[in-house]
């Protein structure tokens, strides 16, 4: 049964802003901006949050908080600019002066979106105007933008997203149906309907943003902003086709794959259908594939990462890329330790099991896993990290640890706990010494096979993990252990990343 038009938002009550005059006019909301400290973007951003939380009451005419917001809106731009351009620059996970600064800022547009709610709650049965332009367009335009500028902090940041923002974006992209809206253009001249701009927020969540880098993720935004109009939103009850993902407007989730979920009839309000979209991404990729010419001046289009960044979409938002098993508790020990990155994990190798460095060295907690991978917590990290970094888990029976894997994605909650889901990467890892065939470099290498010794028949594939170089597919290189030595042919790049590179390889 659907609902009624009225959202349901979670609205925080304002704190209490000491040393505030309350505003009745324009002209002293321009005289308290002038005040403000240009040169101060954190303390900006705290007066700004406190003004417009002073200022978020019913006693107030609606008509003058939606003139507050306008004339506060490049403030509010300004201060979220500079402390972006600054988090681009942090290394993650961040420490807790960092994530302060952080969630101060987003604390500042969850003041901005709250008074965007409270406008559409005054709003949102009005009939429309006789004459001039209806309001409620702009305010689930502005309320729908600000939401999509938290989850890209978020994003950035690899940050949890405030509790309640999800239910509060899906209450407005069903309040977008509800009102008839949905070919509405933006108000703000963006060129895109209101539909459209709540159909790219669950795009990019679905498209899963914590296993990307800031790179991968312009390249997402990107291909959401040439094809995302191709993907559909609709009522669950009388969809066209069943959809991809389902939509719960009361939960405070990202749309989640029906195929997760055996249901015949989608237990949700809204379906998001991204099948169309699918079969275009696999359109590009096959004309890429061809080297065909492009409808489109794509970015990147021939970079190898972009193009498996393609097909990493194409599989996500097809549905293809559903889970083969649940998670379950591990049966390793809860406490283990754990060394990041390639030069640490080698030297490690190197040096014995027994007496490896601590480079690197970190604790953590098993939380469950799953045949593909693991997820572990670290409380409140200390060391740097990146998503496709090398890690080498855990320590067993006899010293040996468990494996090597990748970092796939990783989050950090709000109590500074960070969470990271590592694939595992099976097969024994050996260091070994990498001499390419040109004569003029040496690399160090790590050998993943299923038996012991160097790889001999040419038709069981090996993986060779280097550290983060160029490399051709079909090179040959010479792999060498204490004496043992072998030649093997890179058949095939896995995995690239700003710490490793992972080849496919075969005896030659």
């Amino acid at each position: 049964m659907r609902q009624s038009m009225k959202p349901s938002y979670t609205l925080a009550v304002p704190d209490a802003a000491p040393n505030i005059n309350l505003a009745t006019k324009a002209k002293q909301v321009e005289t308290w901006l002038a005040g403000l400290p240009n040169d101060d973007a954190l303390a900006k951003c705290d007066l700004l949050a406190a003004y417009l939380a002073e200022h978020d009451r019913p006693d107030l005419p609606a008509s003058f908080r939606k003139e507050l917001l306008a004339l506060t809106g490049q403030a509010v731009a300004e201060a979220l600019y500079s402390l972006k351009a600054e988090f681009k620059a942090l290394p993650l996970p961040m420490d807790g002066r960092q994530r302060d600064r952080v969630d101060r800022l987003i604390g500042l547009l969850l003041t901005v979106a709250a008074l965007y709610q409270r406008l559409i709650l005054d709003h949102v049965e009005y009939p429309p105007r006789r004459f001039g332009d209806h309001l409620l367009p702009g305010l689930v335009s502005g309320l729908l933008r600000v939401s999509g500028r938290i989850l890209d902090i978020c994003y950035l940041c690899h940050r949890q997203p405030p509790d309640g923002l999800w239910r509060d974006i899906h209450q407005t992209g069903y309040l977008i149906f509800n009102a008839h809206l949905n070919d509405v253009l933006d108000p703000a001249g963006s060129g895109a309907t209101l539909i459209e701009i709540y159909t790219a927020l669950l795009l990019e969540a679905a498209a899963d943003p914590y296993h990307c880098t800031e790179r991968t993720r312009l390249w997402i935004e990107d291909a959401i902003d040439r094809q995302g109009c191709l993907a559909q939103v609709e009522y669950a009850d009388s969809a066209t086709h069943k959809g991809i993902y389902g939509i719960r407007v009361d939960e405070d989730k990202p749309p989640y794959p029906l195929s997760w979920r055996m249901e015949i009839t989608p237990a949700c309000e809204l379906v998001l259908n991204t099948a169309p979209l699918a079969r275009k991404l696999a359109l590009v990729i096959n004309q890429m594939e061809q080297g065909r010419a492009m409808e489109q001046a794509v970015p990147a289009a021939w970079f190898q990462p972009y193009k498996a960044l393609l097909q990493q979409l194409k599989l996500l938002w097809s549905g293809a890329m559903a889970r083969s098993a649940p998670r379950r508790t591990s049966s390793w020990p809860a406490r283990q330790r754990a060394t990041l990155g390639f030069t640490a994990i080698h030297a490690q190798l190197v040096g014995g099991l027994n007496g490896g460095a601590e480079a690197g060295a970190i604790g953590f907690e098993l939380v469950n896993e799953s045949p593909g991978g693991i997820a572990i917590s670290v409380d409140k990290p200390a060391f740097r990290l990146q998503v496709g970094m090398l890690i080498l888990l855990g320590q067993g029976q006899g010293n040996r640890p468990h494996g090597l894997g990748l970092v796939r994605w990783f989050k950090t909650r709000t109590d500074g706990v960070s969470m990271l889901g590592i694939k595992l990467l099976f097969g024994q890892p050996r260091s070994v010494t990498v001499f390419p065939s040109d004569g003029r470099h040496v690399y160090p290498g790590l050998l993943l096979q299923p038996g012991n010794g160097l790889p001999e028949n040419k038709a069981a594939p090996s993986r060779l993990i280097l550290p983060a170089i160029r490399m051709e597919v079909d090179t040959r290189v010479d792999v060498r252990e204490d004496t043992a030595r072998v030649r093997l042919l890179l058949t095939e790049r896995l995995e690239g990343s700003n710490d490793i590179a992972l080849f496919r390889c075969r005896a030659d």
